[in-house]
């Protein structure tokens, strides 16, 4: 039941005000928050946190957002369903606080339903409103908008048309009332694309000429084409310049990329509000010249990124957005050159591919508090090995210091010595500290002289291919290997496969001549009892005691592999990752040991794609010449039956 649900989230929301208020009081504070205490409207109290003195930590599962329903970038009410569920309980006015309309509050009505948007955080400049809400049930909406135009309306669930329809010429919303010249006007506002307002006052006549409805949403789901043209569009006409990546690679030339991650929250901020300028400058500052460094950023003017690009644009550094096609040009206004780096609403691959192309060009990251999405591109840049720094908590701050706050907090002693700031005035003396190679020491195991490398590399190789041959290379010259197993996989439990024989022999010609490489077929000998991963790790400490032990396993095998019992996993194996970026972000750490990746962004070769091509009769790129052959005198695959559900 409706009326359940909001009372019982009342009541959690008078708790959390009241725990906080009691520790305001505590600290011997009056009764009101001091300005900034809470941000976002997404805190919640830990008492635990600093030694059971309490402290407020982002929590933003516990911020109820309306459904956006949506069209031509404008709100609506919610959908039939959700107000037939709303009206069963008795509810038929709805007050949304957190989703920015525009200037003035807006009533959007359909038949008996009233929602009204009452955030006008983006309001321009000179614009202020009130809301009254009477015992009856009505709302009455005061405001002035940006041209000092005075407004109202008063409007239910109930009320008569037009305040709060929607017209269907140029899907403008009709939000209030004035009288000019003894005549009634309407006000009707347009908010879409991010935080542009278009406002207008019609006549009567005119506002009928525009056919004003229900403000119903259809039900129609964003159409993610027609955003990503409608957006490139507006690039355009703001002047913007947009790149493909092979462009940007162009436009990087000699010089140097520096990635620049941060908070869009305060509350993810690692330092308090009043020094976000100065932390800003202090980046830029310390950059080479424009010359010879060039930025990437997210793109988008939030939080601390939007600082950057004000002191960047100022100091003549040249700025590149990394964005993903679902962006709002609303909100890319000071970087003039971008570039797409991610489908509609993949929110972490801009800053993903960002990095990777910094990495390949020597340069290094700086993340400065930040979410999940920050927190994403930590992993991935230990993961490229890319020379990055993060920014800790300071005292000043306001939540508990963001993504680099909490990984600054995992590092070892040793390297939070040089990796970690407490101010990127002290950027350059940890640049110094540490240059490029030593960090890519720090994120790659350490070699230990006189210790041998061993690394197990256990799959199907049904059939082994190209790509099985190239990551074992790639693996072994990243990070050192002094000689890899590979062992094709003795269970069958998911999947018909050839049998073990022939898989090993065709797994003994791809990797014939490598001097550093062993195929071994795991049944034939008894120090690898059982088959499972772990009992094969086992297998290789007993030929190597001593050996610093790696595993290779792929994207999936890896979120498998980490969550297995503890006891399960043999203690001190390291873990190196083709990491496919195909599911969620990969731990960099497992039992306490980091996690080591080689970047396939390509994903590589597919043996399922392989064997379908043989059953079918046609060419089958990936395989060497020797395995061919192989497969095509024992007439390995040709017959089969179309595989089984599998993993792939």
């Amino acid at each position: 039941d409706a009326r359940q649900w909001i009372m019982a989230l009342n009541a959690y929301g008078r708790q959390q005000i009241a725990l906080v208020e009691r520790a305001v009081r505590s600290q011997g504070r009056q009764a009101c928050f001091p300005d900034g205490f809470i941000r976002y409207a997404d805190a919640i109290w830990d008492a635990t946190a600093r030694a059971g003195s309490g402290a407020l930590f982002m929590n933003d599962v516990s911020l109820i957002y309306p459904f956006r329903q949506r069209e031509h970038g404008n709100f609506r009410v919610p959908d039939e369903v959700a107000i037939a569920y709303l009206r069963d309980a008795g509810i038929d006015t709805e007050i949304v606080g957190h989703s920015p309309f525009g200037d003035l509050p807006g009533p959007l009505k359909a038949d008996g339903f009233l929602r009204l948007m009452a955030d006008t955080s983006h309001r321009r400049a000179g614009v202020r409103s009130t809301i009254s809400i009477d015992v009856h049930g009505g709302i009455r909406v005061r405001g002035v908008t940006s041209r000092g135009i005075a407004t109202a309306c008063r409007v239910s669930a109930n009320s008569p048309p037009p305040i709060g329809m929607v017209t269907r010429q140029d899907s403008y919303t009709v939000i209030g009332r004035t009288r000019i010249g003894g005549a009634t006007r309407f006000l009707i506002t347009k908010y879409f694309d991010g935080y542009d307002i278009r406002d207008q006052l019609v006549d009567r006549a005119t506002l009928a000429n525009m056919r004003p409805e229900p403000a119903v949403a259809r039900s129609e789901l964003e159409d993610p084409r027609r955003h990503f043209d409608l957006l490139v569009a507006e690039l355009h006409r703001k002047g913007k310049r947009i790149l493909t990546l092979d462009a940007v690679e162009t436009l990087i030339g000699d010089r140097r990329p520096v990635v620049v991650s941060g908070f869009s929250k305060f509350g993810h901020s690692p330092f308090a509000e009043a020094r976000v300028e100065d932390e800003a400058r202090a980046l830029v500052a310390q950059m080479a010249s424009p010359q010879r460094e060039i930025l990437i950023t997210g793109g988008t003017d939030h939080g601390f990124e939007l600082a950057v690009h004000r002191v960047a644009r100022e100091k003549g550094y040249e700025v590149v957005g990394f964005i993903q096609q679902g962006a709002i040009a609303g909100e890319i206004d000071l970087v003039d050159t971008v570039a797409f780096a991610g489908v509609h609403q993949d929110w972490s691959a801009p800053l993903l591919a960002a990095l990777t192309v910094a990495e390949a060009h020597g340069g290094y990251a700086v993340f400065v508090g930040g979410g999940s999405i920050v927190n994403e591109g930590i992993v991935h840049a230990v993961q490229l090995g890319i020379l990055h720094f993060l920014v800790r908590r300071s005292a000043d701050a306001v939540g508990d210091g963001g993504a680099s706050a909490q990984a600054a907090d995992r590092l070892p002693e040793a390297e939070r010595q040089w990796r970690v700031l407490d101010t990127l005035h002290d950027l350059v003396a940890a640049r110094r500290h540490r240059g490029r190679s030593a960090a890519a020491g720090a994120t790659t195991a350490a070699r230990v002289p006189g210790l041998q490398r061993v690394a197990l590399f256990a799959g199907s190789f049904d059939p082994p291919h190209l790509g099985h041959r190239e990551l074992v290379l790639r693996m072994r010259d990243r990070f050192g290997l002094d000689l890899v197993y590979v062992v094709p996989d003795a269970c069958q439990r998911y999947k018909r496969m050839q049998s073990l024989e022939h898989r090993a022999a065709m797994t003994r010609l791809l990797f014939k001549g490598d001097e550093h490489v062993r195929v071994l077929q795991a049944e034939a000998d008894d120090r690898f009892v059982g088959g499972e991963l772990w009992e094969l790790l086992a297998g290789v400490r007993k030929i190597h005691p001593g050996a610093l032990v790696f595993v290779m396993l792929g994207s999936d095998a890896l979120r498998w592999y980490a969550g297995l019992p503890p006891g399960v996993r043999p203690l001190g194996v390291e873990i190196l990752v083709n990491d496919r970026h195909d599911g969620p972000p990969l731990p960099s750490l497992v039992d306490g040991l980091p996690v080591h990746a080689i970047s396939d962004l390509d994903r590589g070769l597919s043996a399922t794609a392989i064997r379908q091509a043989l059953r079918a009769g046609r060419p089958a790129p990936g395989l060497s010449p020797k395995v061919a052959d192989y497969i095509r005198i024992h007439e390995l695959y040709a017959s089969e039956a179309a595989d089984p559900a599998e993993p792939s």
